[in-house]
C-alpha cells in the first residue's frame, strides 16, 4: 500500500479512494506501524481509520529507543481512547484458549568460595544484581564448562519434557543469545548424540539468520554462513533432504512442518537465536529451553510458543531457563496482564506438587485403604469416589513428571510406584467395565475416565453447586459417605484454575461448612447459595465500615454505583465523606481504602460469567 500511494502507475486508482472512508485492519500492530510507510499511507487517505490487533503492545515501560507507544500511534490527534478492547493473557488462560506456563529455573553460576568485598557470591547469577555492582558476567555465561553442563542437563531430562505422560511426543525450542553460542551447543549436542544408542538419538537441528557480507564473527575462524551450512548438511543426512544456503526459505518451511509434525519425521530440539520465537505457532511444541536474557514483549512472545492448546497430555507450556530471569519474567507478565499477579499464569514449584501428592493420598485411602480394596467396591458411590480420588492423583503425578528433578522416591513416603500401578490397574478395570461390562459392575455413567492425564475440567461456581446438588439429592448416603463426598468437592474447589471460583473460594467453603449440612430436603442449592452470598457481602461491608468509623450505608451506596456503572471516581467518594469532617490525609487514605475494598469485593461477589 505504501508503494501504491506513491506510484505513478497506481495514481488514478489511489486518487479514487483518497477522500473515501477507509478502514485498515492491522495485525501485530505493536511495532510494524512506527516506520515511514505508515506515515505515507496516512498522508494519502484523508478519512481513514486504523484498527490494530496486538498481544504485546508497546507501553511506556517497554518502548525502548522508539520513544513511542502503540497508543501514541493510534490515538494521535483523536479524541478517544486508543484501546478499544482488552483481552489479556489471563483471560485467554481462564477461558482455556491457551495454557499456563511451568517455569523451571536452573542455576548455573555458583561462586560460594569467591571472596569479594561487599559482594554476595550467592547473587552472581542475578543479572540485575551484577549490573548494580558493575560485575560483568558475560564471560561466565559463555564459559565452555557451563555450556557443556547445560547441554548434558538438557539431554538427561529431555525425554520427560517431550513425553510428559509417556505417550504423546512433543517438540522443543532451545533459544540462545548468539550465533557463536548456538554453534557451541550444536557441536556438544552432536557429541552427546553420538554417545547414545542408535535408535535413541535426538533429532537436533538449528536455524538462524546470517549476513552474507559479514566479517568473521567472534567464533574465531567460522563464518556464521559456514556454521549454518554445516547444520544444513547434517539436516539433509538426517531427513534425506537437499537444502543449502540458496534454499534457506525452503529449509525454514521444512523445519516448521517438522515442529508441527505434519506427516513428517519431527525435529526434537531446534536451536535458534531469534527466529521462531515470534509469530510461529505449533501445537506439538511444548518446551522452550533458554540460555538467553529476555524482557518485556520478547519474553512473553517466546514463552507463548509453548502454550498452544493441544491434546490432554499437554497441560501447560514448559519453560526451562538456565539464566535468572525471574524478575524480568514477572515484570513482563504483570505488564501484559493489566498489572495482575504474574504467578497466576505459572505453575508452583516441585515441592508444592509433592505436598499435593502427600495430601491427596489419604483421600484415596479413605475410600480404598489398600490396592485390593479397590477391587471390592460394590456400589456406584464408592466407585465414583475412587475414580475421582485416583484421577486427581494422576493429574498431580503428570505435573510432577515434567520437572527435571522428578524422583519416585520423593512420592513413596505416602505411595510408591508399585502401589500406584496397582491402583491404576483397578482404575483401568472400571474404565473397561464402563464401556463393555462383562460381568456387569455398577460403574457410574457420569464419570469421565482419563488414563494419561486428569481431565481439564472447567471447574467454576456452577460446576461446584451442581456437585453439591448431587450430594444433597442422594438421600441414601451415610454420614461417612457424605463427608467423603464433601471432602472431594472441597479439593475440587482448591484445584480450580477458574478466576471466578478462586475469588469465591472462601465463600464456597464457608457455605459448605456452615449451611450445607442443615439444608431442607427440598432446598434449591443455587437460591440458598445466592442468599448466603448476600449475607456475607452485607457482613463484609459492615465490618469494613465499622473498622473505618463510617456508616455502612455509605459503602453500600458506593458499592452499588460501582456495580452498575463499572467505576467510581475519587471525587464521588470524597463527597460522601464530607459529613465526617475528616482531615485531608484521612480523607485521602480512606478514599483509597474504600475504592480498593469496593473493587476487590465486587470481583469476589460478582455473578458467574460476568
Amino acid at each position: 500500500m505504501a508503494n501504491a500511494v506513491k506510484s505513478v502507475r497506481y495514481q488514478k486508482l489511489m486518487e479514487q479512494y483518497q477522500d473515501k472512508k477507509i478502514v485498515f485492519i492491522i495485525d501485530e500492530c505493536h511495532r510494524s506501524q512506527f516506520g515511514k510507510m505508515h506515515g505515507d499511507i496516512e498522508k494519502h487517505f484523508n478519512h481513514a481509520n486504523y484498527i490494530g490487533f496486538t498481544g504485546t503492545p508497546i507501553f511506556e515501560e517497554n518502548k525502548g529507543g522508539t520513544k513511542r507507544t502503540t497508543a501514541d500511534l493510534f490515538s494521535a490527534g483523536k479524541q478517544m481512547d486508543a484501546c478499544l478492547h482488552k483481552y489479556m493473557i489471563k483471560d485467554a488462560i481462564a477461558d482455556g484458549n491457551v495454557l499456563r506456563f511451568s517455569v523451571e529455573y536452573q542455576r548455573t553460576i555458583f561462586a560460594h568460595h569467591v571472596a569479594m568485598n561487599g559482594i554476595d557470591p550467592e547473587q552472581l547469577d542475578d543479572p540485575e544484581y551484577c549490573k548494580r555492582h558493575n560485575i560483568d558476567i558475560d564471560d561466565l555465561y559463555h564459559d565452555e564448562e557451563r555450556i557443556r553442563k547445560i547441554a548434558i542437563d538438557i539431554f538427561e531430562h529431555h525425554e520427560q519434557h517431550i513425553h510428559p505422560q509417556g505417550k504423546d511426543i512433543y517438540t522443543a525450542l532451545f533459544a540462545v543469545d548468539s550465533i557463536k553460542t548456538l554453534g557451541q551447543y550444536y557441536d556438544i549436542f552432536k557429541e552427546l548424540n553420538e554417545q547414545r544408542e542408535e535408535g535413541k538419538r535426538y533429532k537436533v537441528a538449528a536455524i538462524f539468520s546470517f549476513g552474507v557480507n559479514e566479517d568473521i564473527d567472534e567464533r574465531g575462524d567460522e563464518h556464521s554462513a559456514e556454521l549454518l551450512s554445516r547444520c544444513m548438511d547434517d539436516y539433509n543426512r538426517m531427513f534425506g533432504t537437499a537444502y543449502d544456503l540458496d534454499k534457506f526459505d525452503a529449509y525454514r518451511k521444512d523445519i516448521t512442518q517438522r515442529l508441527k509434525q505434519k506427516s513428517l519425521p519431527q525435529v526434537d530440539i531446534l536451536l535458534v537465536v531469534n527466529m521462531m520465537l515470534t509469530g510461529f505457532d505449533a501445537k506439538p511444541l511444548n518446551t522452550l529451553y533458554l540460555d538467553k536474557n529476555l524482557i518485556w514483549h520478547t519474553l512473553v512472545q517466546a514463552y507463548s510458543r509453548t502454550n498452544r492448546v493441544d491434546k490432554v497430555t499437554k497441560q501447560f507450556g514448559q519453560i526451562v531457563t538456565y539464566r535468572n530471569i525471574k524478575k524480568w519474567q514477572d515484570d513482563a507478565l504483570r505488564l501484559f496482564s493489566g498489572d495482575g499477579d504474574p504467578n497466576e499464569y505459572l505453575l508452583e514449584n516441585y515441592e508444592y506438587y509433592i505436598q499435593k501428592w502427600v495430601n491427596q493420598a489419604p483421600i484415596l485411602r479413605k475410600v480404598v485403604p489398600m490396592v485390593d480394596d479397590a477391587g471390592q467396591l460394590q456400589n456406584e458411590d464408592g466407585i465414583r469416589m475412587f475414580i475421582i480420588a485416583f484421577r486427581t492423583m494422576v493429574g498431580t503425578l503428570a505435573t510432577l513428571k515434567t520437572f527435571s528433578k522428578f524422583n519416585w522416591a520423593d512420592l513413596a513416603v505416602v505411595m510408591d510406584e508399585d502401589e500406584y500401578e496397582g491402583y491404576k490397574s483397578w482404575y483401568l478395570y472400571y474404565k473397561d467395565q464402563a464401556s463393555n461390562p462383562n460381568p456387569r459392575v455398577p460403574v457410574p455413567v457420569d464419570v469421565d475416565f482419563d488414563v494419561e492425564l486428569v481431565r481439564t475440567d472447567r471447574i467454576n461456581v456452577v460446576y461446584i453447586l451442581n456437585l453439591l446438588k448431587k450430594v444433597h439429592d442422594a438421600s441414601n448416603l451415610s454420614a461417612e459417605q457424605l463427608q467423603a463426598n464433601i471432602d472431594l468437592i472441597l479439593r475440587e474447589i482448591e484445584r480450580s484454575d477458574n478466576i471466578s471460583l478462586r475469588a469465591k473460594k472462601d465463600i464456597m467453603k464457608a457455605f459448605i461448612e456452615t449451611r450445607f449440612y442443615n439444608l431442607a430436603e427440598d432446598a434449591d442449592i443455587q437460591q440458598v447459595f445466592e442468599e448466603f452470598e448476600k449475607e456475607q457481602l452485607q457482613a463484609e461491608i459492615e465490618v469494613f465500615s465499622y473498622d473505618n468509623g463510617i456508616d455502612a450505608s455509605i459503602v453500600i451506596d458506593i458499592f452499588t454505583d460501582y456495580s452498575f456503572n463499572g467505576g467510581i471516581s475519587d471525587e464521588a467518594i470524597r463527597r460522601r465523606l464530607m459529613a465526617y469532617h475528616f482531615g485531608l490525609l484521612k480523607i485521602t487514605k480512606l478514599t483509597d481504602d474504600i475504592k480498593g475494598f469496593v473493587v476487590n469485593t465486587y470481583n469476589k461477589y460478582r455473578a458467574e460469567g460476568e
